[in-house]
């Protein structure tokens, strides 16, 4: 789930500072998206806030002064309250700023020694589509209103999201030696000529509990090939959040496996995918994961987004088929599938409208993509395939709407 830029009190108590920024007190940085995504994200770790009103795309330090002085009623409290926080003498925004900088700072030696290193590798930019751009503008705009320059907003006319991974380590006060990685997608656009943060998501390896993480029900998960299709949806939206499934040790990256779910993100980084969960959709049951089931294919996400009363029915599914030592490559599976879905749905009677074969360049790999069209737009399904290590990663988008598909293919990313 995107992050709201945090507030001043934000960053002293929690030593966190969510927001978008530069290095070491605002150094210039090339102005391509993936170093302005690796060096906002390093400068958000640090606590470095001088560094931030520059590579935010509204006016990031305005809107923290302004909510700062609604919680704390005028500056000389502010500057008092945090100096008793900090053990700092505080006497204007500058001090404020390097006592932030300087506790997140303390903080990170707390965990990882005075000596600790700070990494961050930005993966490659994706750029998003016009209704994606569109949504991240409303977004932006909506949380920003008063600190953001609507010509310039409006006339934003690129975006691009960007992986970033940071890695911090280091040694605990055992003199253990420890390693920590975080890990980012960035929101970047192009506003006023320059490529500046608009928002991002993240989720801390500091926040899982030791080897063990939340995974989608079941946790023995064992699927059927991808040609379950999942046309009539229940009579009654789902009202209850999604539920905790039990927890287990991570997946070794290095192995097949069908990854899990934490917080509002499923991860698989063996497969090297990320896929972003927001409000309003509930985990599938164990009778939903277990309809794809047979010996050879697994489940590794099943969310659905239903209700009856506002029309809407999306379900988004990834697959996993062992197909080792089988001689098919993702071109022929693909047409093995839509083939073979073709003929299911023309049994029941539903009219079709298949697109021609295709590629997409998603997540850090190359997709084999075919969308079906039911009944003149009463249903739209979109398959992705590709190949890994031997198995096929088949993901399902199904929805009522056709510009919904684009944002469920929106969600879906490499992990670094």
């Amino acid at each position: 789930m995107k992050k709201r830029i945090a507030l001043l009190l934000a960053i002293a108590m929690m030593m966190t500072l969510t927001a978008c920024g530069d290095k070491d007190g605002g150094k210039s940085v090339t102005n391509k998206p993936e170093d302005v995504a690796k060096e906002f994200i390093k400068a958000e770790m640090m606590g470095d806030i001088k560094a931030l009103k520059p590579l935010c795309a509204h006016d990031y330090e305005q809107e923290l002064k302004d909510e700062t002085l609604d919680e704390y009623g005028s500056e000389e409290n502010f500057f008092q309250k945090f100096g008793e926080e900090s053990g700092e003498d505080i006497r204007s925004w500058n001090d404020a700023y390097t006592a932030a900088k300087n506790m997140n700072k303390a903080y990170l030696e707390t965990d990882y020694g005075k000596g600790y290193k700070l990494t961050a590798k930005a993966g490659e930019a994706e750029e998003i589509n016009e209704d994606e751009l569109s949504k991240l503008k409303e977004d932006l705009e909506e949380d920003h209103d008063d600190y953001i320059d609507r010509d310039a907003l409006n006339s934003v006319k690129e975006g691009v999201v960007v992986p970033v991974t940071v890695t911090i380590s280091g040694t605990d006060e055992d003199g253990k030696k420890v390693e920590k990685e975080n890990k980012y997608t960035v929101y970047v656009i192009k506003i006023g000529g320059k490529w500046k943060v608009a928002d991002y998501t993240h989720v801390f390896s500091d926040d899982l509990p030791d080897g063990e993480v939340v995974v989608p029900t079941p946790t023995t998960t064992t699927t059927q090939a991808p040609t379950q299709t999942h046309t009539v949806a229940p009579t009654q939206a789902p009202t209850q959040a999604p539920t905790q499934a039990p927890t287990q040790v991570i997946p070794d990256p290095n192995s097949y496996n069908t990854g899990y779910i934490y917080y509002d993100e499923y991860w698989n980084e063996w497969a090297n995918l990320q896929y972003e969960v927001d409000d309003g959709w509930v985990q599938g049951t164990d009778e939903d994961y277990a309809s794809y089931e047979n010996s050879v294919t697994d489940c590794g996400l099943y969310i659905k987004r239903i209700d009856d009363a506002a029309g809407v029915y999306d379900l988004v599914s990834i697959i996993y088929e062992d197909l080792k030592g089988a001689d098919i490559t993702p071109a022929k599976y693909m047409d093995v599938l839509i083939s073979g879905l073709e003929s299911q749905y023309a049994s029941l009677g539903f009219a079709l409208d298949i697109s021609e074969p295709a590629t997409l360049k998603r997540a850090g790999r190359t997709w084999e993509d075919r969308t079906i069209t039911l009944n003149d737009g009463a249903l739209y399904q979109r398959y992705l395939v590709a190949e890994q290590d031997g198995y096929m990663i088949g993901i399902i988008f199904t929805s009522k709407d056709a510009k919904t598909m684009d944002n469920l293919l929106y969600r879906l990313r490499a992990i670094g």
